[in-house]
């Protein structure tokens, strides 16, 4: 998956288009507990359009489930 060397070369389109920034504008969110938070911290990297990264206190993987109203009060302020 790494090695250059051993990629699908039908897949050279698709492995430039991942390349990319992504330049849609981006709500990310995290529970506050979920191991992923550590590794989700460092992505506006990746990012040329609006991002923005929030940990939702009180939820770990599933923040959707146990956070649900921070989580609306969350996209609903960054639909608004």
């Amino acid at each position: 998956m790494f090695d250059p060397q051993r990629a699908d070369p039908a897949l050279a389109a698709m492995r430039a288009d991942m390349a990319r920034p992504i330049a849609v504008p981006t709500l990310a969110l995290c529970g506050a507990q979920d191991l992923r938070a550590e590794l989700m911290t460092d992505q506006a990297r990746y990012f040329s359009g609006p991002y923005q990264y929030q940990e939702v206190d009180g939820a770990g993987h599933f923040l959707h489930r146990e956070q649900p109203q921070a989580v609306n009060r969350w996209v609903l302020d960054w639909l608004a």
